[in-house]
């Protein structure tokens, strides 16, 4: 032996590199996916803010008020009520400023006199301010206070719109007290309660500028038609609709594992008939079969009620089609050797389906889930966009989009369609994070990887 072939058999032999197991290599894949953890990551923040919605919000989501119907989104500006004035030039070339006025009768005397001509104008940048009543620079935001003003149109008619007092800023309050409302839930669920909001502006005590046709108040996006704070229903709305897609997922794919598992263990008769049946479910267009289920059940309802029939009868109209994939799956796995040893061991049937069988199906019911989610999403959306989902006062985006449904709102409230970007932004997240995890449970797909340059 030369000395080159003792000291190989002496040194001690490097440790093998632990096996890494199935589930590591689909999150190692899944994380080289940089489109889906950015899915998954918009994913984890809109359900933490759902889930502490109570306490982000500044308004409970059914508080609201006559006088604050329809305003903009103070985040971006504010109204104010403003004379109208028309500008000419003199002979000297001066341009002057003339307020117009109108001529009104009174409706009680009967009798003529001029008031001044108001006009309720958006003015941009309006709404926050980080400076103090005094006009100095402030980190902490203020918000102007809003006042109610009498304004007539060019045909004499009078109404009062809210516009902003300039001169009057409010601070903003952080961990403000208010009544005691849902801190925390998880989805709606389990409520926590509590007396703290994030934010929240009071009305200022002893000042006698303050006076009964003013309003202290922040609504970040804006009111809606009943002058309840889109911000507060936007986060309470999110328990609804981001719940429904996963407990309406848990159902279906129950339903579908069982089916399928059964239809395709057994196989003869039992096979024929569970197949049928959910060919005759998937023979139904999805929108349709949803708007039947719904309409045999009693719509006076309360909102939780309502909220668990919506999980139901979207979970009723799609199970179907995971149904039938199981059975493909569970006729193939069957016969793999592990399957055939266990019931040769003496194996119960129940025991092969629930610990050998349906856990091998585990990949693609993670995959189809996450891709069936948006399916859940958009189905609530519908049925309460038609009116036959969440109803008032309860608030989920497909009840506060269909506030959104004329022109007129759509011309002059914009704002109103800001629960359609969360419902975009979640459904795409959803679809993002679905693709990247069908990608990383293929063990025969090809990454994607930069070249070298």
């Amino acid at each position: 032996m030369t000395s080159v072939q003792a000291a190989e058999k002496e040194a001690p032999r490097a440790a093998a590199p632990s096996a890494r197991g199935p589930w590591r290599n689909v999150w190692l894949r899944l994380r080289k996916n940089r489109i889906a953890m950015a899915g998954a990551a918009i994913l984890a923040l809109l359900y933490i803010v759902s889930c502490f919605a109570g306490f982000l919000a500044p308004y409970d989501y059914k508080a609201g008020s006559p006088r604050t119907n329809l305003y903009g989104p103070m985040l971006l500006g504010g109204y104010e009520v403003l004379p109208v004035v028309e500008r000419s030039t003199d002979e000297s070339g001066a341009v002057r400023d003339t307020p117009q006025t109108l001529i009104i009768t009174d409706p009680q005397s009967g009798a003529e006199r001029e008031v001044p001509r108001l006009a309720h104008v958006w003015r941009w940048g309006a709404g926050i301010a980080f400076r103090n009543a005094d006009g100095e620079f402030t980190l902490r935001p203020h918000v102007r206070a809003l006042v109610d003003r009498l304004v007539y149109d060019e045909h004499g008619e009078a109404k009062w719109k809210l516009g902003v007092e300039r001169e009057m800023l409010l601070p903003i309050e952080f961990f403000a007290d208010g009544p005691e409302h849902e801190v925390f839930s998880l989805c709606g669920f389990f409520p926590i309660r509590g007396t703290k909001h994030l934010f929240g502006v009071r009305a200022p005590e002893g000042d006698p500028r303050f006076t009964t046709n003013h309003v202290a108040g922040i609504y970040l996006l804006g009111t809606d038609k009943s002058g309840r704070d889109l911000f507060s229903r936007i986060l309470y709305g999110g328990q609804v609709s981001l719940s429904v897609g996963l407990i309406g997922i848990l159902i279906s794919m129950t339903i579908g594992l069982l089916v399928g598992g059964v239809s395709g263990y057994f196989g003869g008769y039992a096979d024929y008939a569970l197949m049928r049946f959910v060919e005759l479910i998937m023979a139904i267009p999805g929108i349709y079969l949803i708007l039947c289920l719904r309409g045999a059940f009693p719509a006076d309802l309360d909102s939780r009620e309502t909220y668990l029939l919506i999980v139901v009868v979207l979970a009723l109209a799609g199970w179907a089609s995971t149904g039938r994939v199981i059975r493909g799956m569970v006729l193939s796995i069957k016969e793999q050797e592990y399957a055939q040893a266990a019931r040769a061991l003496g194996a119960t049937n129940s025991r092969v389906i629930l610990r050998h069988i349906l856990p091998n199906t585990a990949s693609y019911v993670i995959v189809t889930a996450t891709l069936y989610i948006p399916y859940y999403i958009l189905g609530e959306v519908a049925l309460s966009f038609l009116g036959l989902g969440i109803t008032e006062p309860q608030s989920s985006w497909g009840l506060l989009l269909r506030d959104a449904q004329s022109t007129e709102i759509l011309k002059y409230s914009p704002w109103l369609v800001l629960p359609g970007f969360f419902i975009f932004v979640a459904v795409l997240a959803y679809n993002f994070l679905g693709d990247g995890l069908r990608d990383a449970a293929d063990p025969r797909a090809v990454l994607w990887r930069r070249l070298p340059t």
